[in-house]
């Protein structure tokens, strides 16, 4: 994703190089909820990840971000944090250091298999890492002033290389990951169905309000986001230590 986020390896979708670009707002009026179809088609895909052995994962409790844990190597996991960070997708100008919004050390429990964590529990994205219409390109100095406004995170591990059971900036921004999670969390200050261009480019479905997680549907160079069905699970696949060199899957959404 972000360019600024050194552990993830995908491209930076810049507003500047769209048409309308992040120049004004494409506020959608009011718009219905998301009808079944949208969800139909979400549930068609079915965003329920599948088990190495071929089975269907438990279903995932509403309110929840769900990961199923797939190692890559037959060793035991390599220790680092879980972290859900929101960053900024707009680099055009000085750009705000990514905010961790929940981050949790990894089990040494040789059985972790799925880590369930509360939506509620993540910190709220500020305003400087929102997607969103601005005056500048400086987000520290010119906020939002139009809609949509919408954060995106990204969910992956990251090691704790001064062991405090913390991830400081650096760490964020030029640390290895020893994991990521095939879903993208989005913040959204309103429901905006179907999502405005530029926004469009990245959510297929339209935007939902409020943070939920949203499934990565491979699109050609760049993967889109989906609305993700009632109960799915993500898989986060993390590196073991039996593996010299690892490059976990990611998302390649922005």
């Amino acid at each position: 994703m972000d360019k600024r986020l050194g552990w993830s390896r995908s491209s930076v979708l810049v507003c500047a190089a769209l048409a309308s670009a992040c120049g004004g707002s494409h506020r959608v009026g009011d718009v219905p909820a998301i009808d079944a179809a949208v969800l139909s088609d979400a549930a068609a895909t079915d965003a329920r990840t599948s088990d190495p052995d071929g089975g269907t994962t438990a279903a995932c409790e509403t309110g929840r971000l769900c990961l199923e844990v797939n190692r890559l190597g037959s060793g035991a996991v390599q220790q680092g944090i879980l972290a859900v960070v929101w960053f900024q997708v707009d680099d055009d100008g000085p750009d705000p250091d990514p905010v961790v919004a929940f981050e949790l050390p990894t089990p040494s429990d040789p059985g972790w298999a799925r880590e369930d964590i509360l939506l509620d529990a993540l910190a709220p994205p500020p305003d400087a890492v929102r997607w969103c219409p601005r005056d500048c390109d400086d987000e520290a100095i010119c906020p939002c002033t139009g809609n949509p406004q919408v954060a995106l995170a990204v969910v992956g591990v990251l090691e704790d290389t001064d062991s405090d059971g913390t991830l400081g900036t650096a760490e964020i921004t030029s640390g290895r990951a020893t994991g990521m999670a095939m879903v993208v969390v989005a913040n959204a200050n309103d429901r905006y169905v179907p999502a405005p261009i530029p926004w469009s480019e990245v959510f297929a479905d339209g935007v939902i309000a409020g943070t939920q997680p949203y499934r990565v549907i491979e699109a050609g160079v760049t993967d889109d986001l989906g609305v993700a069905p009632p109960g799915s699970t993500f898989v986060l696949s993390v590196c073991t230590d039996d593996m010299p060199v690892c490059d976990p899957p990611t998302p390649d959404v922005i």
